[in-house]
């Protein structure tokens, strides 16, 4: 399974825990080079990556955006939604994922913003992780346990406008706290989520 979150849910259905190996779901780490506290100068980046739906959080975060942060901030969402262009607010729809369009979204991204409400696991945190992107997460799916409850990543006990832009300003102004986060999770990708190891385990117990 991919995640203690989905060995319990099996456990408490019945299956013995003996049982079941936790293998993440991972991503080929070998293509990507963390640029932690290298982002290119100019406005500060809010990226998000993924369905523009309410079960992805998207109206929440728009919301915090447009009532507190648009004056400062731009949004980039990388999408194949539809949704009205406005200032400030920059769309990226057909981008290929693992592309070179796809790889510059992320190096140039200085914060990740994911309030999502429902997910089956979130390997676009593991995304965020691997390019040393600062993280904001809702705990949805396998979230506390990708940003190892806190330390790789600040999560949301609650998600609402006000506190994404708390966490923003949580993010933004305590430099030294963000990059121990940052430099957590490169790490912590580097030895839970790559997916040519995670291959390799499974192969091995396959072969078993």
């Amino acid at each position: 399974v991919p995640s203690s979150f989905v060995k319990q849910t099996l456990v408490a259905e019945g299956v013995s825990a003996e049982k079941i190996r936790i293998i993440p779901f991972g991503t080929s780490l070998q293509m990507f080079h963390p640029a932690v506290g290298l982002r290119p100068a100019g406005p500060t980046v809010f990226l998000f990556v993924g369905s523009l739906s309410a079960r992805k959080g998207v109206p929440v975060l728009l919301e915090a955006w447009r009532r507190y942060l648009r004056a400062d901030f731009d949004l980039h969402l990388v999408t194949a939604t539809k949704i009205q262009e406005e200032p400030g607010l920059v769309l990226h729809r057909g981008l290929t994922h693992g592309s070179g369009a796809w790889h510059q979204r992320w190096r140039e991204a200085d914060l990740f913003v994911f309030p999502s409400t429902l997910e089956t696991f979130g390997i676009v945190l593991v995304e965020a992780l691997s390019f040393g992107v600062p993280v904001i997460s809702s705990k949805a799916g396998a979230a506390q346990e990708i940003l190892d409850d806190g330390r790789a990543g600040i999560l949301l006990d609650q998600v609402s406008p006000e506190t994404v832009v708390e966490a923003v300003k949580r993010v933004l102004e305590n430099h030294s706290e963000t990059m121990a986060r940052v430099s957590h999770g490169v790490a912590l990708a580097l030895q839970k989520y790559s997916l040519e190891a995670n291959g390799d385990r499974l192969a091995r117990l396959l072969e078993g």
